[in-house]
């Protein structure tokens, strides 16, 4: 009988040693799984961000050149101004400099 006893609580033992054993084989495999999980969702959310500086990059890149044309349209529509303007008064201007040298 006693021998019975001892045999079903090793029995039982090994049972709990089992269990236990698969309960450490699955809290480590949930630790790995947590861990590809957080590797992966980190890896997505930078690709995300990635993208969108992409995204804000080719817009405000089009945006500079949109406005370095408008800047060279106004530049050279100031610049023809001015040439026009020179061009009407260059010989008064040069009538008044060689006046006033002379005097």
């Amino acid at each position: 009988m006693e021998v019975d006893v001892i045999r079903e609580l090793i029995s039982l033992d090994r049972e709990a040693q089992k269990r236990v054993e698969q309960a450490h084989e699955m809290k480590v495999n949930l630790i790995k799984k947590i861990a590809e999980d957080k590797n992966k969702i980190s890896k997505e959310a930078w690709e995300e961000v990635k993208r969108e500086v992409d995204i804000r990059k080719k817009e405000l890149d089009q945006e500079i050149q949109n406005e370095a044309q408008e800047n060279m349209n106004s530049f050279k529509e100031v610049s023809s101004k001015i040439e026009t303007i020179f061009n009407e008064n260059k010989e008064a201007w040069l009538d008044e400099l060689f006046s006033r040298c002379i005097e």
